[in-house]
């Protein structure tokens, strides 16, 4: 029954001989450890129903975490970091959780279960490791929600007891910010991991397939890059979204004011008013943007919209029109255009007797990629 808190262990530099042993303890708190630079960082024995908050143990010459001989323990909200052999080792160690773990920078096996079962890893980040999880003999434990990116394999099979990897699907923000929690995100560092790979056609954050890491064990529900939506207007984000884009009508009328009231007419007596819309989405994404008012204090005889693909694949815009304040008078500027290529642009310079304070609204964009809009408004 220990109650530890806020307290860092900092041995010799020459030997690296000291860590935090604990041997024979249960139904205790260990919270704010910090044990780098040490030979061990925290190296347990015989331990039970402990619980350990807000760890760190970064730099040890041999391991991070070690647990062997422990069942019932906790350990949350800590990094390990850079630790040589292991940044944690669970060796004849049942029933323990790793919640909200950050994970990285080692050159071995970041994590590793050894005759370790029923066992629960959720929430975790493990990065930049040269593997990144190791299981031998170890069965029944549950591992989700968790970022593998590692640099040769992100799990390594010793053997292949039966695992699970992933939990029921649930509606709540997932380790990438996607809307359902279900299975872990696998990628790696040139792009081309599972995740950052699969189709997800109805674009809800998982992957259309289950992905099997080996023989018993699947992840059915492996997380999919979740998509993501933002508006500029000039360097400035305005909105964004995370998820799929579902009707979404965005009322820009007070900000598009606001950058207006900034504007410089160029000589030419006009103001650019870049509006750029940015997305991941490999499909097209429809958005509405309302009350784009671009009423001043001169007649407004046309618009001139230079509609340019700036990057990442495919654009479409369409349905692009000006609509009066009462509602009476439509002016519609285009009814669809492809821009194939990266670079492809085109101009619509479209007549619209348009006025002083008559017409106040553009709206209608679909569109899928990287794609730029950026609305010159002609003051005469």
């Amino acid at each position: 029954y220990s109650n530890l808190t806020n307290i860092t262990i900092k041995g010799s530099d020459k030997y690296k001989n000291n860590a935090l042993y604990l041997y024979l303890i249960d139904y205790s708190d260990f919270k704010d450890i910090n044990s780098s630079y040490n030979n061990y960082g925290i190296y347990a024995r015989n331990l039970y129903y402990t619980n350990f908050n807000n760890i760190l143990l970064n730099n040890n010459e041999n391991n991070g975490f070690i647990l062997t001989y422990g069942d019932h323990n906790s350990i949350s909200n800590s990094t390990f970091n850079n630790n040589e052999d292991y940044n944690v080792y669970f060796s004849f160690a049942d029933y323990n959780t790793l919640d909200n773990i950050h994970s990285s920078n080692n050159n071995y096996y970041s994590i590793e279960l050894a005759f370790a079962d029923n066992n629960i890893i959720k929430n975790s980040k493990i990065v930049g490791n040269y593997y990144g999880f190791y299981i031998i003999f170890s069965k029944s434990n549950t591992i989700y929600n968790n970022l593998f990116n590692n640099t040769w394999k992100n799990i390594y099979f010793g053997s292949t007891d039966s695992n699970v990897w992933n939990t029921a699907l649930t509606q709540s923000t997932n380790i990438v910010g996607g809307e359902y929690i279900g299975g872990n995100y696998y990628a790696n560092p040139n792009g081309t991991g599972f995740s950052e790979t699969c189709t997800d056609d109805d674009q809800d954050g998982i992957c259309d397939s289950s992905y099997t890491l080996a023989s018993n064990n699947i992840d059915n529900y492996p997380l999919a890059t979740p998509l993501l939506t933002e508006i500029y207007i000039g360097n400035k984000k305005i909105w964004n979204h995370t998820g799929k884009i579902t009707n979404h009508k965005i009322d820009i009328k007070d900000e598009l004011q606001n950058y207006l009231s900034n504007c410089t007419p160029s000589q030419s007596g006009y103001c650019k008013i870049p509006i750029k819309v940015y997305t991941n989405s490999k499909k097209p994404t429809t958005l509405h943007l309302k009350n784009l008012d671009v009423r001043t204090q001169f007649n407004l005889p046309k618009y001139l919209l230079k509609v340019q693909n700036t990057g990442l694949g495919k654009s479409l815009l369409k349905s692009i029109k000006a609509i009066s304040i009462n509602g009476d008078k439509t002016c519609e500027f285009l009814n669809s255009q492809k821009l194939t290529n990266p670079g492809d642009f085109f101009i619509i310079n479209k007549e619209c007797n348009i006025y002083y304070n008559e017409f106040s609204k553009l709206y209608g964009i679909t569109s899928c990629g990287v794609r730029e809009i950026v609305s010159k408004l002609i003051r005469k």
